[in-house]
C-alpha cells in the first residue's frame, strides 16, 4: 500500500486537482503523522526490484534527466519482460508510475504496455 497504491493515488490526485483532504483519514492508518502533514512530498521507500529491472530503472533515471526521455521508456519497456515479483499482491511494475523522476515517462499508450506485457519468465 505504502510504497504503490498510495503515491498512484496522490498522483492521480495532484494531476486532476483533486484535493486529499477527505481521505486523509484513510492514510492516518499508512502512513505517519510527519509524511500526512508533508503529503504533497511524499515518496515511499521503494520496495525491491529484480536486479535486472532495478538496473533498467536506475538507467532510465539517468536517462531522464539528460532529456533522453524517448531512450528511457524504451530501456523500461525492453525490461518489462524480466519483471517479476515473489508477492501474490504485485501484479505489474507499478514504479514507473510511481517514481517521480519516471512517471511522467508514462503516457495512457505506455500505462497500456506496462500492464499488458507478459512478464516473470525466468527461465523455468
Amino acid at each position: 500500500m505504502r510504497a504503490e497504491a498510495v503515491p498512484l493515488f496522490l498522483y492521480r490526485s495532484t494531476r486532476t486537482g483533486s484535493s486529499v483532504a477527505p481521505h486523509r483519514q484513510l492514510f492516518a492508518a499508512i502512513l505517519t503523522e510527519e509524511e500526512i502533514e508533508q503529503i504533497d512530498i511524499f515518496v515511499p521507500t521503494p520496495l525491491p526490484e529484480p536486479p535486472d529491472f532495478q538496473e533498467a530503472l536506475h538507467q532510465a533515471r539517468t536517462l531522464v534527466q539528460t532529456g533522453a526521455t524517448d531512450h528511457a521508456w524504451s530501456v523500461l519497456a525492453a525490461a518489462l519482460p524480466r519483471w517479476h515479483s515473489d508477492s501474490p499482491y504485485r501484479i505489474a511494475p507499478v514504479v514507473p508510475l510511481t517514481d517521480p523522476v519516471l512517471r511522467d515517462l508514462v503516457t495512457p499508450e505506455r500505462a497500456r504496455t506496462i500492464v499488458s506485457t507478459p512478464r516473470g519468465i525466468k527461465g523455468y
